[in-house]
């Protein structure tokens, strides 16, 4: 038996695959989602070549069941999941893989990743910029990715 969270994901879910099924069913993108199995540990990636169209909704809640706050989700025939963050902070690998698909030179590869932070961040072009909150926010960047399994 899986302890719930503090949060319940079902909205979440009702929410994706209202969105989903207001489609044709038919992937316009790559797209990669990535989650653990909270059983055996892996590190699962969910994609357009493994995946159905409407079970991306399954796939994006199993990759926000952040512990403590969402319930591990249980994809029925597939297994329990956990946030993917919670092994591999930024999936990069998956990304360059979907790439090489369709291009075969990798310097035509960029990769753009958002980097969520405190909300009091200072921009360093700014007057309010000082030293001491521009440290602080390369030691929070610097601490969030030196502990994770990131390129």
């Amino acid at each position: 038996m899986h302890e719930r969270g503090i949060l319940d994901n079902t909205p979440l879910r009702n929410y994706l695959n209202n969105i989903l099924t207001e489609f044709d069913g038919e992937f316009k993108r790559r797209i990669t989602v990535g989650s653990v199995d909270s059983d055996t540990g892996e590190y699962m990636t969910f994609d357009q070549n493994n995946t159905a169209f409407l079970d991306m909704a399954n796939a994006s809640v199993a990759s926000a069941s952040i512990p403590a706050v969402f319930p591990a989700y249980v994809w029925e025939g597939k297994g329990v999941f956990i946030d993917g963050g919670t092994y591999n902070n930024i999936e990069l690998d998956a990304m360059i893989n979907q790439c090489l698909e369709v291009v075969d030179d990798t310097s035509k590869i960029v990769a753009d990743v958002l980097i969520c932070g405190p909300e009091n961040y200072v921009a360093p072009e700014s007057e309010a910029s000082t030293s001491i909150p521009n440290f602080m926010r390369a030691r929070s960047m610097h601490s969030a990715y030196n502990s994770g399994n990131s390129l």
